[in-house]
């Protein structure tokens, strides 16, 4: 899907825009799939709104990569150098649909973290918040030395199809 003001799409390019339109496409993949399972993934920003999905729909199962606390990260990693003067109404003004630690909370559905290492990004330390907070059963792949955009090793390609499997596993049980 192309989210609001991305791509082809009209629209504002908002957080806001972004929680609405994954609930629909999400609503219009459910009016499709019928009783099937729908598992959503996300890699960076795009855990966000997976995350909003899963803690507030029926979804399957979720394969989450990198996974930043967007209010979190902003004031953790920027407010020491502006003294939280920009960084505070920047983080407050991502909408509380988008509390990724809040949405983990809500999910009951198998997650699938992936998490980067040496993430100059989104550090792990971060990450791991949104993992331990998160409700439902989960597995988690830590990319030894990996930054945010490295790319698998053989050996982490491995795991992550031996968790995506077992993800996907409890969805039939």
């Amino acid at each position: 899907m192309n989210y609001p003001g991305y791509g082809k799409s009209t629209g504002p390019r908002t957080l806001r825009a972004l929680a609405e339109a994954s609930l629909a496409a999400f609503d219009a993949l459910r009016a499709t799939a019928g009783t099937r399972p729908i598992f959503v993934e996300g890699f960076s920003l795009a855990t966000v709104p997976a995350l909003y999905v899963a803690g507030h729909r029926d979804v399957a199962g979720v394969i989450l990569q990198n996974p930043p606390p967007l209010r979190q990260l902003i004031m953790g990693r920027n407010g020491w150098w502006n003294l939280w003067l920009l960084a505070g109404p920047v983080a407050a003004g991502v909408p509380k649909d988008f509390d990724s630690l809040a949405n983990a909370q809500m999910s009951k559905c198998p997650a699938v973290f992936l998490m980067a290492e040496r993430d100059n990004t989104v550090p792990i330390a971060y990450q791991q918040r949104i993992a331990a907070a998160y409700a439902g059963p989960t597995r988690s792949i830590v990319q030894a030395n990996a930054d945010h955009a490295d790319p698998l090793s053989p050996a982490d390609e491995a795991k992550l199809h031996e968790a995506m499997d077992w993800v996907f596993g409890q969805a039939t049980h």
